[in-house]
């Protein structure tokens, strides 16, 4: 079972940077961080214009994909080479039970937004026993 959430690295980024990075910062950034590849990765995450005065939620996207999704899509990829039996997800749900993650992570507190680890209480069947969860996510639970 390899498995990633919608917005893994939403709460590093929110955390790391808070206050916005605007596109010539973002840009700096990654030419900083991937050297010869920013060209390449600069093309496939651009900034859009409507992100131009902060672009905290790309590098977010940007982070989800290279720190958690290609990863787990390499490992189950390498798996299957072996012919384990692979179960690859991305858990997009955003939970009802807000206060979970505390006034320190308002940003998970966004309906659009799983934050890193919020698959875990359906995957350990441990959210009802803290939290009134609603008969969807009972069923959510019942299905991991």
């Amino acid at each position: 079972l390899v498995g990633t959430v919608a917005n893994e690295a939403v709460m590093f980024v929110d955390e790391g940077f808070t206050n916005p990075i605007n596109s010539i910062m973002y840009d700096l950034g990654i030419a900083a961080i991937f050297k010869l590849k920013a060209a390449g990765i600069l093309k496939t995450y651009p900034v859009p214009k409507p992100l131009r005065k902060d672009a905290r939620p790309l590098l977010a996207k940007l982070g989800t994909d290279f720190l958690f999704a290609c990863p787990a899509h390499y490992v189950a990829a390498a798996a299957t080479k072996v012919q384990a039996s692979v179960y690859l997800y991305q858990f997009n749900h955003s939970n009802s039970y807000k206060e979970s993650w505390g006034p320190d992570y308002a940003f998970c507190q966004d309906p659009a937004v799983t934050c890193h680890a919020g698959d875990l209480p359906y995957l350990f069947d441990s959210a009802k026993a803290m939290y009134n969860i609603t008969i969807e996510e009972e069923a959510l639970t019942e299905r991991y």
